[in-house]
């Protein structure tokens, strides 16, 4: 961290320390912590064990809770997802991490998981470092038009701001890296019922998306006339998911690379997030 001057604000640099935990954004162009993760907690409790079961001729009759510690069960083939059961999702989870991630090149992207980017905010920007623009600032140079704009007026509806925005510049002119999170709220179509929570980031240059995932969760797109690729949660029901999606898109006019992650939300709404902020 110490390789990028942090803002003087205290507010701003807990946050920004928080943001780029394990080098992300703005001491490296790795991909963000919150995106390393790749996916919700799997402990997360989705009802009490037991639930009454809605087979007809059986209401009351507790079903087989899914244990959610077992790492051997896997959807029964053919079966839908039954997401009023305890811990639906951990069958799917269970499934997709006996997959080996996909390590290769798609629609123009190379994905591979083991790649640690290690160029610092001094390769982008020598003499000086990647250094934030004043506090007030932040807004307007983050909605401006341009190649690195993420113009909440443009985003879907449901969706408002939770955390940002973030930019950084070189010589505190040429902006190298643009952030902003925003809150879904329930009903929001691709999201969750109860909603969630989806990050934008635009940054300088291509390079390798490090996320471990298999090769049937990944596909090409095209998106705002522009190559891309997406990725989708673990798995999609009729009622919601569970996982997150993910977008990316390459601006080769302008050498901006933009992702998109939404947590706990399908590739409907992260296509969308993407569309939006490249118009």
């Amino acid at each position: 961290m110490a390789l990028i001057r942090l803002p003087r604000n205290k507010r701003l640099a807990f946050a920004v320390v928080g943001a780029l935990l394990l080098g992300a954004v703005a001491a490296s162009f790795a991909i963000p912590y919150w995106l390393l993760r790749d996916e919700d907690p799997v402990t997360r409790a989705q009802g009490p064990a037991g639930a009454p079961d809605s087979t007809p001729g059986r209401t009351g009759t507790p079903r087989p809770a899914i244990d959610p510690n077992d790492t051997e069960v896997t959807p029964v083939p053919g079966s839908t997802p039954d997401t009023t059961q305890p811990f639906w999702f951990i069958p799917y989870v269970n499934a997709d991490r006996k997959k080996l991630p996909f390590k290769g090149n798609l629609n123009g992207f190379e994905i591979d998981p083991d790649y640690v980017d290690r160029r610092t905010g001094f390769d982008a920007c020598p003499g000086e470092g990647l250094t934030d623009p004043p506090y007030d600032q932040y807004r307007a140079t983050v909605v401006q038009p341009g190649p690195f704009s993420i113009d909440p007026a443009k985003l879907p509806a449901g969706l408002t701001s939770l955390d940002g925005p973030w930019v950084f510049v070189c010589k505190r002119v040429e902006i190298w890296i643009t952030q902003w999170t925003f809150s879904v709220q329930a009903g929001t179509p691709g999201a969750n019922p109860g909603g969630g929570s989806i990050s934008v980031t635009k940054t300088r240059g291509l390079r390798p998306i490090a996320v471990p995932r298999p090769s049937d969760r990944w596909s090409s797109a095209t998106i705002a006339g522009r190559p891309a690729i997406v990725s989708g949660p673990f798995v999609t029901a009729e009622k919601g998911q569970f996982g997150s999606c993910m977008a990316f898109v390459y601006d080769r006019d302008h050498d901006v690379l933009t992702e998109v992650v939404g947590t706990s939300a399908n590739t409907v709404l992260c296509v969308d997030v993407a569309e939006a902020v490249l118009r």
